[in-house]
């Protein structure tokens, strides 16, 4: 095991032995907000010319904003569980929603309650319910009090008050709160105040589809329709972030604001009007390794007890299976001994974390609708430059900093840098990594056929 340890660290790809003991920490609560289906460049604080996302600007600027951070997998179960774990999907053996997070990974939520945290979890969507048609995901490990659903999707109002009794609650204890919001995700169908604000002219989200995955009748997108279903968009954005800052003021007032570290993220992002005439691909996520998806918010607010000055913006390249080490240093807690992810609190203190080389993958669905779809896709995102590897569609590779959106593809034009980028790639997959877990259910089970509705068994 040391060895391979050796091997992956030369290789830049993490997962090193973490002994350091943990520095000691004022006694300070957790609140993490993962935001579903947000893709940062339509949110304000990562420079959207819409005024998406006014509470979280507020949040990023007395607080730490992490400008280039990213997913490991475009889909909610995995990306989640990836968090929580701190390694990769391929890893843990969860590569689609309908994987299972095995009882052996110890996640972020138990590392908490066994340093003496009370823990809840408050999910709006199916695929993070503790078990869908008898069949369990396995996230809810950990969590004293786990609130979810499996029958319908609960909007950011609910969920935001659902998170607030719980933690007034528990004021009197030391609390880790996990707040998990859907509206992003389609169908976009915010209030109507919210519509409103963006002109949204529609009153529901594209009239006959219900998922809109590779286009039935792709010339049924009007410019219109599509313009509209964008504003649509965001109008769900502005609606959470609206949502989130009652929340935080709320629990200013309730005198809980002050002890209470605040994580915004999210788990992917997502496709919009981009991918329509190439694919005839429009408001969805999974299937495209790309920035849109790809990229997301990582805002990080710190009470004056932890003695961290605010109001920063960091450049260097992280990804979610940083979230686990990062909120255990501010706790205090020793982290796992095998991870992926690295703390990120020496960039807050101004000091350096090494840079790390990351990957993101998306694997086959078990009906996939294109021949370009059958095997699996991976990115690698490093020093601002994406290559993309892919069997179907061919390879690219980007220069994020002058091409954020990935258009410009220069695998042709800088062959020795996307050679070396896909050395990296085909190195991490042949490294033996540590497996735990399976695929909990296939095709035509009940679970499948429970998420089929809201487009999960082909996305994320």
């Amino acid at each position: 095991m040391r060895a391979l340890l050796s091997l992956l660290a030369l290789l830049g790809f993490g997962l090193t032995g973490c002994s350091d003991e943990p520095q000691p920490r004022p006694p300070l609560n957790i609140l993490l907000v993962s935001l579903d289906t947000t893709r940062a460049d339509h949110l304000s604080t990562y420079g959207h010319e819409l005024e998406t996302s006014p509470s979280l600007d507020a949040l990023a600027r007395k607080g730490h904003r992490f400008a280039r951070a990213y997913t490991p997998m475009p889909t909610t179960l995995p990306a989640h569980s990836a968090m929580f774990s701190s390694l990769y999907p391929r890893q843990i053996g969860v590569l689609s929603n309908l994987g299972t997070l095995d009882e052996d990974i110890v996640t972020l939520t138990e590392h908490l309650g066994e340093a003496g945290f009370v823990t809840g979890g408050f999910t709006a969507s199916q695929p993070l319910a503790a078990a869908i048609k008898g069949e369990t995901t396995g996230f809810d490990q950990g969590f004293d009090h786990y609130d979810d659903t499996t029958s319908h999707v609960r909007d950011a109002n609910v969920m935001c008050g659902l998170a607030l009794d719980w933690m007034k609650q528990n004021a009197e204890e030391r609390f880790f709160c996990f707040l998990h919001m859907f509206d992003a995700h389609t169908d976009y169908d915010a209030p109507r105040e919210h519509k409103a604000t963006f002109g949204v002219e529609a009153e529901e989200f594209l009239p006959g589809w219900t998922h809109m995955s590779f286009a039935v009748e792709p010339d049924g997108l009007t410019p219109e329709l599509v313009a509209d279903s964008v504003r649509a968009y965001d109008a769900e954005l502005h609606f959470a972030d609206t949502e989130l800052g009652k929340l935080l003021d709320a629990l200013e007032a309730e005198g809980l604001r002050e002890n209470t570290i605040v994580l915004v993220v999210s788990d992917h992002g997502e496709t919009l009007d981009e991918l329509i005439e190439p694919y005839a691909y429009a408001f969805d996520h999974g299937e495209f390794l790309y920035p849109r998806e790809l990229h997301v918010p990582f805002v990080l607010w710190l009470p004056a007890a932890l003695g961290i000055e605010g109001g920063a913006v960091h450049e260097q390249e992280v990804d979610l299976l940083d979230v686990m080490p990062t909120l255990l240093d501010l706790a205090g807690v020793a982290p796992p001994e095998l991870i992926e992810g690295r703390s990120l609190v020496p960039l807050l203190e101004g000091d350096e974390v090494p840079g790390r080389t990351l990957i993101a993958e998306r694997h086959p669905t078990p009906k996939p609708q294109n021949d370009w779809m059958k095997g699996p896709e991976y990115a690698l995102v490093r020093d601002g430059w994406l290559s993309v590897h892919s069997t179907g569609r061919g390879e690219e590779l980007f220069d994020l900093s002058r091409d954020p959106q990935a258009v410009n593809n220069l695998r042709a034009s800088d062959p020795e840098r996307f050679e070396k980028m896909r050395a990296r790639v085909e190195k991490w997959l042949e490294v033996k990594l540590p497996v735990y877990g399976a695929e909990a259910a296939k095709a035509g089970s009940a679970r499948d056929k429970a998420l089929e509705g809201i487009g999960y068994t082909q996305g994320g």
